[in-house]
């Protein structure tokens, strides 16, 4: 019908997609794990590029549903004023539907801090970042 509602999962791919065609920048962190069941992951994923205008994107995911996670990413030299959208809610079952199609959504993020070519991000629990250093 007329209407269309936009998943998280959408939004997530949406801010994902600055990876795309670009040039991969290998990452380590260290973060804590997490199990469930028999499989343990890392509470927090990290994926750097980029691109072709020289945009460097780093984005971020907390897949710990009880707590927010310090991370910080080891950048060397960065120029200009980094921007930043998150995506999380205040409950991880939260959702968009025809009745709340804007439930869960990016915003702008701006608990991050870069010091010394060093990036520090606070990241919500169950929460998804991308930082952007144009």
């Amino acid at each position: 019908g007329p209407k269309m509602v936009l998943t998280p999962t959408y939004h997530v791919f949406n801010m994902y997609k600055v990876h795309k065609n670009a040039t991969y920048i290998p990452v380590e962190i260290s973060t804590p794990t997490i199990t469930c069941g028999e499989y343990t992951v890392d509470a927090v994923s990290v994926t750097a590029s980029r691109n072709a205008d020289g945009f460097l994107n780093i984005s971020l995911s907390n897949v710990d549903f009880k707590s927010e996670q310090k991370v910080t990413v080891a950048l060397g030299e960065v120029k200009g004023a980094p921007k930043a959208q998150i995506l999380c809610a205040a409950e991880p079952t939260a959702h968009n539907d025809f009745d709340n199609p804007d439930a869960v959504h990016p915003v702008d993020f701006t608990d991050f801090t870069v010091e010394n070519g060093v990036l520090t991000v606070t990241l919500p629990a169950v929460s998804t970042a991308t930082v952007t250093f144009r």
